[in-house]
């Protein structure tokens, strides 16, 4: 083995090395995790997907029927406190990966500061660690068997008349084939078609000019 690729394999090392000094692992099962990287539980914020209602700026994670709402262009926290299939309050990874194989992972980032020298890593050991229950090499991934969807509010005009209704579907950012199957109801991309995070609002001269009505 020449010089170069000592050096190489030293500075690879080096690299790893401070990487696992410097980044602390984060599971559903930490106790002091920090309070903006966990949506904390509400009852009170909590909403039946049947009662969802037509509302610009927001959109909805629902599971099992019961609905959470995130502003919209905030994104959300990787940690979420949501009730589980027998109505206790459990915790869940709730940033998901697109995922294709055999170990393809894109739009999750499971890093999150902690402070000027350090950050946090977001492991998952367990499908039930997971918002959508499938965890793939230490990961949570989107699960087209799983009971979550997500909600947008889409708005649409025609002539001197507009209308917003309710559309559940896949997440932002998860693998697509028609645009119906997206929450934003837009599915596109280059080398893979993924659902838009764009979401189309009315402007506040659309809202004095025309004629709402809601689904």
């Amino acid at each position: 083995m020449n010089t170069k690729n000592i050096m190489t394999y030293i500075f690879i090392y080096i690299i790893l090395y401070i990487q696992s000094i410097y980044s602390l692992d984060l599971t559903v099962n930490t106790t002091d995790i920090p309070g903006y990287l966990i949506h904390k539980y509400d009852k009170d914020k909590i909403v039946n997907r049947k009662g969802l209602r037509a509302f610009h700026g927001r959109n909805y994670y629902c599971r099992n029927d019961n609905c959470i709402s995130f502003e919209n262009g905030n994104g959300h926290p990787p940690l979420i406190e949501f009730p589980d299939e027998n109505g206790n309050i459990k915790r869940y990874i709730l940033e998901t990966c697109g995922y294709e194989e055999p170990e393809t992972f894109w739009y999750c980032s499971y890093r999150y500061k902690y402070n000027d020298t350090s950050s946090y890593r977001i492991k998952c050991y367990n499908d039930s660690d997971c918002f959508y229950n499938k965890c793939i090499s230490q990961r949570c991934v989107y699960n087209g068997d799983s009971s979550v969807t997500h909600c947008d509010t889409i708005y649409k005009y025609f002539s001197i008349f507009e209308y917003s209704y309710i559309h559940c579907g896949k997440d932002y950012e998860e693998p697509c084939n028609k645009n119906s199957e997206c929450s934003s109801n837009e599915c596109g991309g280059t080398d893979i078609d993924i659902c838009s995070l764009s979401v189309k609002e009315p402007s506040d001269s659309d809202e004095n000019q025309f004629e709402k009505i809601e689904k």
